[in-house]
């Protein structure tokens, strides 16, 4: 990135990561400056590609659903790319991630809380999938804390 952060910009990060319909007037407030500011600089930093997106953070349980992490291990050969971009277009999976260490891939995958269903899922991402070599499955059954930054 060619433009540097200041701490301004940081904590004006830190407050839309906790909350992304903070006004700018609340914005404003809070880092002591004013509303064009905070629009100018939330501007520049999409512009910049640092803020991707704004979303939600919904309740799974309320939903009916269940949050399980797949740690995927891939063969030697496997072909990263592809299977990122397999995986990518799998509407089961939410979140996926390329990680470094015990596991290749890491996916983020949202189902009913049936166990027929949570089954027939995993199967189904592990066999349309060459080239992994071990999958580990956990459920996650509540979140304690959900920072990003």
């Amino acid at each position: 990135m060619g433009e540097s952060l200041d701490s301004i910009d940081m904590e004006l990060l830190k407050l839309l990561s906790k909350n992304a319909r903070t006004t700018h007037r609340e914005l404003s407030e809070a880092l002591g400056t004013t509303r064009q500011r905070v629009s100018r600089r939330i501007e520049r930093l999409e512009k910049l590609g640092v803020i991707k997106k704004y979303t939600i953070l919904p309740d799974y349980d309320a939903l009916g659903y269940v949050r399980i992490i797949l740690g995927i291990k891939l063969k030697a050969e496997a072909d990263m790319e592809a299977m990122l971009n397999h995986l990518g277009k799998l509407e089961e999976i939410k979140t996926l991630e390329r990680g470094l260490g015990t596991y290749d891939i890491i996916a983020h995958v949202i189902c009913n809380s049936d166990i027929r269903e949570l089954e027939s899922k995993l199967r189904k991402i592990s066999k349309i999938i060459p080239g992994i070599e071990r999958i580990d499955v956990t459920i996650v059954t509540d979140v304690i804390k959900f920072d990003t930054l």
